[in-house]
């Protein structure tokens, strides 16, 4: 039983991170490439390698704690894992 605050307050560092996380759950299965978060998150001045590099981090803090990781690559793109989107969707649902 995981709920949304836990996860974000385990993966996630700073609002960038969570904004990361609720961009790859806009996205849907077919994930994002690391250049189009960057121009969503122009606000914040990050690079897409220091996306990556923040996805990576996000996966192995959770992977510590949990075991699973947040997002995967599918390609070129990342897309979160199955993992994550049941736990945003039981949120939403709610």
């Amino acid at each position: 039983n995981f709920e949304q605050s836990l996860i974000e307050r385990v993966a996630c560092r700073d609002e960038v991170d969570c904004e990361i996380l609720q961009l790859l759950y806009e996205a849907g299965n077919p994930g994002l490439l690391p250049k189009d978060m960057q121009a969503r998150l122009e606000r914040f001045k990050v690079t897409r390698h220091q996306i990556s590099r923040r996805i990576l981090c996000m996966n192995k803090r959770l992977e510590k704690e949990f075991g699973e990781k947040a997002a995967e690559k599918r390609g070129w793109h990342w897309a979160l894992t199955s993992f994550i989107v049941e736990v945003w969707g039981e949120i939403k649902s709610k």
